[in-house]
């Protein structure tokens, strides 16, 4: 009897810290979703299971999935500026054909000014060469030619970082599905098995302290289950942030 009550009062001790946990969780997402801190409290203190996860998620190609994120889009946008810049650099270079145009009135009476025959118009082409700027020109396009190489090896940095967060991210949750599976089969036995050791114990076949310690294996093996379950929807959620989302189950 001391043991059953020992092992009860454990568990109960445990109430607090999760309760303070879920309001803690609460609080985070009602702030994030525009709300007060306590619009969810009755939400929360509702009985909920956990969604089960769809098993294995059908990825796709990594290549076009990536290319979903915001980080990688950035710096393929960077680095296309950054190339662009290099044309614009060197199209310096070359003598440009410049319009200059003029429109006013012209007469010799004051008089005049303001009618039709005393308008002016005039369109001045010219050629305008930067033949005495190379050193500034040669400066403007290593410094572009820089920068693309900046941007080069920056979206070459951030695929890689994307890649590794993508393939941690798959592993992860493909052995915590691994995991959860073993876990769930252990939870089912440990039911069996409390449920013998409770009726050998009433046949008066088995004493309760092999009752007791079955009923505790069982329930570790349902907390063992649910953490499992949660680190496996846990997971989910990185893969599909990893990926940039975007795929159908």
């Amino acid at each position: 009897l001391l043991r059953a009550e020992a092992q009860w009062n454990t568990a109960r001790a445990q109430l607090p810290a999760l309760r303070a946990t879920i309001r803690a969780a609460s609080y985070r997402l009602a702030v994030l979703t525009g709300r007060r801190p306590d619009a969810m409290d009755d939400e929360t203190t509702a009985a909920a299971t956990l969604p089960m996860s769809p098993g294995a998620v059908p990825v796709g190609m990594r290549a076009d999935l990536l290319r979903r994120r915001p980080d990688v889009r950035a710096a393929e946008r960077s680095l296309a500026a950054a190339t662009a810049e290099i044309g614009v650099a060197r199209a310096d270079f070359f003598p440009r054909l410049v319009l200059s145009a003029s429109y006013g009135f012209e007469a010799a009476d004051s008089s005049a000014i303001g009618t039709g025959r005393a308008r002016t118009t005039a369109v001045v082409p010219f050629l305008r060469w930067p033949v005495f700027q190379g050193g500034r020109l040669r400066a403007n396009l290593d410094s572009a030619s820089a920068g693309a190489r900046a941007a080069a090896l920056r979206y070459e940095q951030t695929v890689l970082q994307a890649l590794a967060d993508a393939e941690s991210a798959i592993a992860a949750y493909s052995e915590e599905t691994t995991t959860f599976a073993r876990l769930d089969a252990a939870a089912a036995a440990s039911i069996d098995a409390a449920d013998i050791a409770q009726r050998l114990y009433e046949q008066g076949l088995a004493d309760f302290l092999t009752v007791l310690d079955a009923q505790r294996r069982r329930d570790e093996a349902a907390d063992a289950k649910a953490q499992s379950q949660t680190r496996l929807l846990l997971n989910l959620s990185r893969l599909y942030k990893a990926l940039g989302g975007g795929w159908n189950v």
